[in-house]
């Protein structure tokens, strides 16, 4: 019996994976994939506090490389953006997710996984909460923040942070509850 090496997926790529999954269905909405590879945290993306809810200057780089590599499209449509696979992205998805789905991988440099689960859950993920509110996603992403330091963000709470955390996450229940979402 041999074992193998787990494998590294680049950063950029599990956005390319990302975007592949569901049958290609295209993201929308730039926060919207800010949001929710902050709540899918085992990929190894670091984010700050931003004055909104978590950003990440790595999401950011790797959706710029991949376009700037003719992988992806942003199309935009008055104030929203949506991002789709161009077919040179889709043929490029499809390789790396063959090559990782009967593998195991190393994420976030500390967890093996099989490739399959991780492709599972993030199709999940993308499936879940690619048509819920942004306020929807912001709501569970401050859930995430208060009371501690999830392990992609850089900086660690402080107490006043976490009433702040709390204040606002309330609200936003508040509002989600009274739109029924």
């Amino acid at each position: 019996m041999s074992i193998h090496r787990p494998i590294v997926i680049p950063k950029d790529l599990w956005l390319l994976i990302f975007l592949a999954l569901n049958k290609y269905s295209p993201v929308e909405d730039y926060a919207r994939i800010h949001l929710i590879f902050f709540l899918y945290d085992l990929l190894g993306f670091e984010f700050d506090y931003g004055p909104m809810g978590p950003y990440s200057r790595e999401v950011e780089n790797a959706l710029i490389a991949l376009q700037q590599r003719g992988f992806i499209k942003v199309i935009k449509q008055g104030t929203k953006r949506i991002y789709r696979l161009t077919d040179s992205g889709a043929r490029e998805a499809y390789k790396v997710i063959y090559k990782i789905k009967n593998s195991y991988i190393l994420l976030n440099n500390v967890l093996i996984v099989k490739g399959e689960n991780v492709l599972r859950d993030l199709k999940k993920f993308k499936l879940s909460y690619g048509e819920k509110p942004l306020l929807y996603l912001l709501s569970k992403c401050l859930d995430r923040m208060k009371g501690g330091k999830p392990v992609n963000l850089k900086q660690n709470t402080t107490p006043l942070m976490n009433i702040f955390l709390t204040e606002l996450s309330l609200e936003l229940e508040r509002l989600l509850k009274n739109k029924k979402l």
